[in-house]
């Protein structure tokens, strides 16, 4: 069988498998490239097994596994499509939800010429071409098997589609589609390195040379100044980007060039689960000309939560359009000031924080002496220096705090260096967890005589000036509820959710007179003691309960 012939067969028996799916079992489109995997598997989990059994007591699927024959499923063709489920690959197929919104967005018209840069499979087209069939659909892919896969698939639709095989760069610094387009779209690799990239940037944006330094920059940039490289100047593209980008202090630059140079028209939030194999939420950034001002819109809660992806009705998508020119809880406009004021950063979660106004309210900055990042020791190096018999020396580290204090029982190191002791933590210092997940960790250091503690790199140590401020007090209102709220509006919106020490060290916070900070410390304290003699008693319980038989 040629290549040919069996991309024909493999579309064939995807179109078919794909429609007894949706009509008798509801499965999202992704998980149609994986159900072969999932039939001949010896083990798998809990949560598969449900998908499992229907697909095996599927006699339509049977048959037309029977009638088209094991080969075609484990063939290359077959093989390149369900390798956009690798986590070690780029994604071939953008989902159904993130292209229906897309195309919303862009309202492509019969005289458009469209394209897609990072096509896969051609989903875009697929879509775009029962929306309008008159329209010029351009795609490129750097996949030479996708490519072919593509090319199938669109010669059965209604609408004229040009795809090329080619790296998207490349392409665009060619010149070879240079604004040629109406309407652009990418869903482009995320968190790839890019050699070159800033001699890359330069070619694509020569306005931008000059702006500071954008060495580090996230790659995703690239693929936004080739999209905006396509378009007309009456054109509009729409990105598919992660939250890192939108925050990164790195792109802090390239973020304020676009903005400056009005082509940000609209950056919209959406749920985690959008994508294949991740469960990062993504982004979608519209790009078009001589924009003032940016609206900004927090979609992230708006979606049909799934078990393995989440997806977008029509009803959802109807509502994320409507906010487009809308001012709402979820949808703003932003101007140059309030950019500048949010410290550059685009991403949503960003401009729609509760805000907190407290009596006696302080900047936490004021209140500090210090406040230091841990040591970052790479695990080889710990492991090194990691002894079992005691030293006086100890190593600190995120699983170590546990409900509300340190561990009694510290890993022992043979030394710690003299350039280290900036990192040693001292009694009655903050000690506050870089990451918040589920939530932020904290607990005060109460260091033995003739002891020292290294904290990890993944803790913050904050000396308090405890003339104005109780430590404890500090940790109580950082625990409670409302603190807790207050700092995630300071969190970086990511895959793991951080803190920066200079945003940390900016939010205000509530500061009664020592006596009323004394008095909630103190019977902070007493809970906190009832937790922990309660925890030593659930731990003698279960040691008992180990031992019934002896």
């Amino acid at each position: 069988m040629s290549t040919n012939q069996m991309i024909e067969k493999a579309r064939e028996a995807y179109l078919e498998i794909f429609n007894v799916l949706r009509s008798t079992m509801d499965i999202d489109e992704e998980t149609i490239f994986s159900f072969y995997e999932y039939l001949n598997k010896d083990r798998y989990s809990l949560k598969d097994r449900k998908f499992i059994k229907d697909l095996k007591d599927n006699a339509e699927i049977d048959k037309i596994i029977y009638k088209y024959g094991k080969d075609v499923f484990e063939s290359g063709i077959w093989d390149a499509l369900s390798n956009n489920s690798s986590k070690k690959n780029s994604t071939f197929l953008t989902s159904d939800a993130l292209v229906k919104l897309s195309l919303a967005i862009l309202n492509i018209q019969k005289s458009d010429k469209v394209i897609d840069l990072c096509s896969g499979i051609g989903n875009f087209f697929r879509l775009g071409s029962m929306i309008e069939s008159k329209a010029f659909y351009q795609g490129i892919e750097i996949n030479t098997q996708v490519v072919e896969w593509s090319k199938m698939i669109c010669e059965k639709l209604k609408a004229k589609v040009s795809i090329e095989q080619g790296d998207v760069l490349r392409c665009v610094l060619e010149n070879k589609f240079s604004k040629n387009f109406d309407k652009a779209f990418s869903n482009h690799p995320i968190g790839i390195r890019i050699r070159e990239s800033l001699d890359i940037l330069q070619t694509l944006l020569p306005d931008a040379q000059g702006l500071g330094n954008m060495r580090g920059m996230s790659s995703e940039w690239l693929y936004v100044a080739a999209l905006l490289k396509t378009i007309k100047n009456t054109g509009k593209a729409v990105a598919v980007m992660p939250d890192g980008p939108l925050f990164s202090p790195k792109d802090i630059n390239i973020r304020k060039w676009f903005f400056e140079q009005g082509y940000l028209e609209t950056v919209i939030s959406l749920p985690a689960k959008m994508l294949i194999n991740t469960v990062m939420p993504v982004n979608l950034v519209v790009l078009s000309h001589d924009n003032a001002k940016v609206r900004i819109i927090d979609a992230s809660d708006i979606c049909n939560k799934g078990r393995r992806y989440n997806t977008l009705s029509d009803k959802n998508i109807d509502e994320i359009i409507l906010l487009l020119n809308t001012n709402t809880e979820q949808s703003k406009e932003i101007d140059s000031k309030d950019f500048e004021d949010n410290e550059y950063e685009l991403n949503p979660s960003r401009y729609f924080v509760k805000e907190f106004k407290f009596e006696n309210g302080v900047i936490f900055g004021d209140i500090i002496k210090n406040i230091t990042r841990g040591a970052q020791i790479k695990a080889i190096d710990l492991d090194k220096i990691t002894v079992d018999e005691e030293t006086p020396y100890h190593y600190l580290q995120l699983s170590d705090i546990s409900d509300g204090v340190i561990n009694e029982k510290l890993p022992y190191i043979t030394e710690i260096e003299a350039k280290q002791d900036k990192y040693c933590v001292k009694s009655g210092n903050l000690i506050m967890s870089k990451i918040g997940q589920p939530k932020y960790k904290f607990a005060i250091a109460d260091v033995p005589r003739n002891k020292k503690i290294l904290a990890n790199g993944n803790l913050f140590i904050i000396d308090i000036n405890t003339e104005v401020a109780d430590p404890y007090y500090i940790k109580a209102f950082f625990e409670s509820n409302i603190g807790t709220a207050l700092l995630q509006t300071i969190t970086a919106s990511s895959t793991i959710p951080t803190i920066s020490i200079d945003k940390l060290k900016k939010v205000v916070i509530p500061l009664p007179d020592m006596y009323k900070q004394q008095k909630i410390a103190k019977k902070y304290k007493a809970i906190l003691d009832d937790v922990l003699a309660y925890k030593k008693k659930k731990i003698e319980a279960i040691d008992k309960l180990k031992n019934i038989f002896e």
